[in-house]
């Protein structure tokens, strides 16, 4: 369901199976049934009596995500390095170009540059040559992953320093260090996990 990746439908926000069924002409059988796979995929809840919900991640199931991101993103970079052909790596500047224009302007959202970023990413990991590590990396992102991308880019100061490092990166595939390129991606992610948990354990504190 793209209204989830695209943070349309909150983490945490109820799911009317009969809103839906009336807005796409279905009977409730149906969306009961994709709600189900959606489950199955670990994007929404189904709960006894209260229907469905979109999954909401505690700190600690975000972290274990960051965790993960980070080998993934890292042997992806890596393995892209290795295996691009030299136009795939000339596509992937030009992405990576498009980004960098972004980085500056503080009129723009948190999401619009999570969406571009991830847009970057998408095309390193769909030509790092591992469909398993491709798709692994799909799934982990459909599951709310862009909202936690949006934390870790709330000001023009971290878009900046994700700039940097997405530069130094560049440099690393283009001179086709793997091992170099693997631990900047790596790192990219691990600073964007250290973003998030503070702004998670900052949120928590006002709240308590």
């Amino acid at each position: 369901m793209t209204e989830i990746e695209n943070l349309a439908i909150r983490p945490g926000e109820r799911i009317s199976e009969e809103s839906v069924a009336q807005r796409f002409g279905v009977s409730r059988a149906p969306v009961r049934e994709a709600l189900r796979l959606l489950a199955q995929d670990e994007l929404v809840v189904i709960e006894p009596r209260r229907g469905a919900r979109v999954l909401e991640y505690t700190p600690a199931e975000a972290s274990e995500m960051f965790e993960m991101r980070a080998v993934l993103y890292g042997l992806g970079a890596e393995l892209f390095t290795r295996r691009a052909s030299a136009a795939e790596i000339d596509e992937y500047e030009a992405i990576a170009v498009r980004v960098g224009a972004l980085t500056s302007d503080p009129r723009l959202s948190p999401e619009t540059f999570a969406t571009a970023t991830q847009a970057a990413s998408a095309y390193l990991m769909s030509h790092c040559g591992n469909r398993r590590l491709m798709a692994a990396m799909q799934k982990m992102t459909r599951r709310s992953f862009r909202l936690y991308a949006a934390m870790a880019h709330r000001t023009v100061e971290r878009r900046s320093q994700t700039l940097a490092a997405g530069r130094r990166l560049q440099v690393a595939i283009k001179t086709r260090k793997p091992r170099e390129a693997g631990e900047i991606a790596r790192g990219i992610v691990e600073d964007n996990h250290r973003e998030v948990m503070r702004f998670l354990t900052e949120a928590q504190r006002h709240t308590a």
